[in-house]
């Protein structure tokens, strides 16, 4: 390799090449050229980590040159839950409800607190918004700094955000910018250009007047195609451009050596030699918060899940540290569990911990949690460095973990990605020649087992969604021999006696009636096909704490239309807990896994089942779990001084029983005969049957029957299979119908955009006729019912909610003209 971010390495079939285009003037003097570098894996690194052991090789390598921390860093972010823009009174009053909830209660608080995109002033270089933080930095500052903590800041070296500064103005004042296909300019960060200069000397400013401990930098622009800008072009440029922030890292680290730099604008195949000018870089993150993987009642599981995938499969991209590297390990926007969430975020090596945490959805005991999970984490940092996977594939939903091996101590992060319980094979161990102890330090400590000079070490049994940390950790003879105290554990015995097979049917619909029409509509929407599970028999459970009867439909199709789950166990229907893969918070790409889960109490003893589940989509998959709790042995005392391993529900143990797997080719599907759609009437007609006069979005184009993205609308985990989909600022003009004297619809936000906030509007002939409250992302739905005489003209108009349009998606569900029945 060659030392320098710049040098651009390509493989052709067995020719490998290095280069860096370079333009220098060469004199009498002699200059410097980054090292190259020949190195090879030793035979002990490869008998010690086996394929690994290149990789082994090289991070040694590059610990011994890299910006390296002395610490973990743990930040705050608060994207996702600031308002856009943001503000110094949000800012402060979030900064406030953390010190209550955490560092009042624990004694613990993050290294620093990032404001991400939102402080900037649109037509400047990256001057602070003074209209929305009229302190500056300085309040905010000094409330951090009471807590020990420091000021984090977001920022886009090439400016790729057209939400925090104006390109075209930048181009105005004459400052260098380039062609973007996607955003028609960007800024050009080129060492020594004026944009380049005025970057770094705000930067440097922040840092002195804020005393910064952390700067994001989110987008940047490796090339540019601009000739006046007194640098190479094209490939060429990449040289200069990185060089520019290069130029920036140094002169940051020169004010403050311990800033936490965190670029997340370099990609996959990132150059490892980055780490030459920063202590952290963006790892195999995939997405900002990639869409859950592996369907679990707890959201917060799959989306862990989802990030493990792309952690796993994009770790060959990354030729660096585990320790160097963050994939926003820890998002909390969403209800659900937090802990097993933080100790893989812990699990994966990681000493930047970025926390994107809304406060909203945590509790006292989950706030201890994390402030006790980083304190042990720090005491053992040093031992959570570049572990090695273990295991299966999470996207197959198998068992997987990350293994921390060391002759004198091995640490094991392990995770069952899915329902059915799942173990795991720990490798052979590199203390294969001494006696050995595995324990359990999470969820409950306990001893596992003691292993012999020789033998092999244990497999692991994981419950559903279970997450173990584990150590492995020598015994000398003495203690070997010690009698092991026998512990019983509780046991659950599950019975299924099926009264008959398990039947899945495929049924098509009739192509008439239509399943929308003028002033009829299907529940159904306009479902082509419908699959149905029926099961019945006779299920007895005994030993058991707690037990959920859990039933999946899972398939690509699930998010046009939501199944219909019909349960009764001894003739009576429970209330049932729902959980839903669509609507839930992400913020990434498209996957094809989407699902339902349907929860009952089940009781102990024996039971008549009966279950129908239908699913309008010639696609689904259905599984029906039982999944409980017994008591556990109680948790040992700490085996070691210093801060211990804080526990998660150390009392219970869970289990699970496969009653029909999702993922079994045992079920034949049997199709039956075509049938009709379901139709509701109305005494009016919908407004997708009408042709608007205008219609106008903030955003895309206004979307019939859709949301503003295309997908099916959902607001308050409902679907609506009608209605219109905008985009704040809109205007939508229909002229009304004669005979209809009402405006119907259901309003509010759609449930896949994050951080909107807007205001509906009926108008009748240019008079306001109807305003609602301000509706945000987690805002209930509401049904509308306007008055609308005679008038002419019916406009329906969405603001936004004060803070712009940023994912302002409304939906006009439902929409209809209706009259009056006398």
């Amino acid at each position: 390799g060659v030392e320098h971010p710049s040098v651009e390495c390509k493989i052709n079939n067995d020719t490998l090449s290095l280069s860096q285009p370079l333009y220098i003037n060469v004199g009498k003097e002699w200059v410097d050229l980054p090292p190259a570098v020949f190195a090879s894996a030793s035979e002990a690194d490869l008998v010690t980590f086996g394929e690994e052991g290149l990789r082994h090789a090289f991070i040694r390598y590059l610990d011994g040159v890299r910006v390296k921390p002395n610490d973990m860093h743990v930040n705050y972010n608060d994207w996702w839950t600031a308002p856009q823009p943001s503000s110094e009174a949000f800012v402060l009053a979030n900064i406030d409800t953390l010190k209550k909830n955490l560092f009042d209660k624990t004694g613990f608080f993050f290294d620093s607190y990032a404001i991400d995109e939102g402080w900037a002033d649109l037509h400047s270089v990256w001057e602070i918004n003074r209209d929305n933080f009229p302190g500056r930095f300085k309040n905010i500052s000094n409330a951090l700094e009471s807590m020990g903590s420091h000021t984090g800041l977001w920022i886009s070296p090439s400016s790729l955000y057209p939400a925090s500064l104006d390109n075209k103005w930048l181009q105005s004042e004459g400052y260098e910018v380039t062609p973007n296909e996607k955003l028609g300019l960007n800024a050009c960060i080129a060492i020594g250009g004026r944009y380049q200069t005025e970057f770094k000397n705000k930067l440097l400013k922040y840092t002195r007047e804020a005393k910064l401990g952390h700067i994001k930098f989110d987008g940047f622009t490796p090339t540019c195609d601009d000739s006046t800008h007194d640098h190479p072009i094209g490939d060429e440029s990449y040289l200069p451009l990185a060089e520019g922030l290069m130029d920036v890292f140094d002169e940051l680290r020169k004010i403050n050596p311990n800033i936490a730099l965190e670029p997340t604008c370099f990609g996959y195949q990132a150059s490892p030699w980055w780490l030459m000018h920063v202590p952290f870089i963006i790892g195999p993150f995939g997405d900002d918060s990639p869409k859950g993987r592996s369907p679990s009642p707890d959201w917060l599981e799959s989306m862990t899940t989802a990030r493990d995938i792309r952690n796993l499969n994009g770790r060959d991209a990354f030729l660096m540290p585990s320790s160097a590297l963050q994939t926003f390990d820890i998002v909390v926007q969403s209800p659900g569990a937090f802990q097993n969430h933080a100790v893989m975020a812990i699990g994966r090596g990681r000493w930047f911990i970025s926390s994107y945490i809304n406060p909203a959805f945590m509790d006292a005991d989950e706030w201890q949690f994390f402030a006790d999970l980083i304190a042990w984490a720090r005491d053992n940092r040093q031992a959570l460095q570049e572990p090695i996977p273990i295991g299966g594939d999470p996207e197959l939903r198998q068992a997987y973990g990350y293994a921390f091996r060391d002759k004198n101590r091995e640490l094991y992060c392990l995770r069952n990605p899915w329902m059915e319980e799942s173990f795991i094979d720990i490798p052979r161990s590199p203390m294969n020649t001494k006696h050995r102890e595995v324990r359990s330090l999470y969820p409950r400590r306990e001893s596992i087992a003691k292993v012999k000079v020789g033998a092999s070490t244990l497999r692991i049994h994981l419950g559903p969604y279970e997450t173990k940390f584990i150590e492995i950790v020598p015994l000398d003879k003495k203690e070997m021999d010690e009698e092991e105290t026998q512990i019983q554990k509780s046991k659950v015995t599950v019975t299924w006696n099926p009264d008959q097979p398990v039947s899945v049917t495929s049924t098509t619909f009739k192509d008439e009636p239509k399943a929308f029409g003028p002033n009829w509509s299907s529940p159904e929407g306009d479902a082509k096909e419908i699959r149905m599970l029926q099961l019945e028999g006779e299920l007895e459970v005994k030993g058991a704490l707690q037990t959920k009867l859990s039933i999946l439909c899972e398939g690509q199709s699930i998010k046009s239309a939501f199944p219909q789950v019909e349960l009764t166990i001894d003739g009576i229907q429970y209330p049932a807990e729902i959980s839903r893969s669509v609507g839930a918070f992400s913020a990434g790409g498209y996957t094809d896994e989407d699902w339902v889960w349907v929860m009952v109490p089940f009781p102990e003893g024996k039971h008549e089942v009966k279950l129908k589940v239908k699913a309008f989509t010639n696609s689904a998959d259905f599984g029906v779990f039982l999944q409980g709790t017994v008591k556990a042995p109680e948790s040992l005392p700490p085996f070691d001084s210093g801060p211990s391993f804080p526990l998660y529900q150390p009392e219970i143990i869970n289990w699970s029983r496969v009653i029909v797997s999702p993922i079994s080719n045992e079920i034949v599907v049997s199709q039956l005969k075509p049938i009709s759609h379901k139709i509701d009437y109305i005494n009016g007609i919908y407004l997708d049957k009408l042709k608007w006069i205008s219609a106008t979005t903030g955003w895309r184009e206004v979307q019939l029957n859709h949301s503003i993205k295309g997908q099916t609308m959902t607001m308050g985990g409902k679907m609506f299979h009608r209605g219109i989909g905008t985009h704040a600022y809109s205007r939508i003009v229909y002229k009304r119908p004669e005979e209809y004297d009402t405006f119907a619809a259901t309003i509010g936000c759609d449930q896949k955009a994050l951080v909107g906030s807007l205001v509906f509007v009926v108008e009748g002939d240019g008079k306001e006729l109807f305003r609602s409250p301000i509706f945000r992302a987690d805002s209930a739905p509401m049904e509308i019912g306007v008055p609308i005489g005679n008038t002419n003209e019916i406009t329906l108009i969405v603001e936004d909610g004060g803070d712009r349009i940023n994912a302002d998606h409304a939906n006009w569900a439902n929409a209809r003209f209706l009259k009056t029945i006398d």
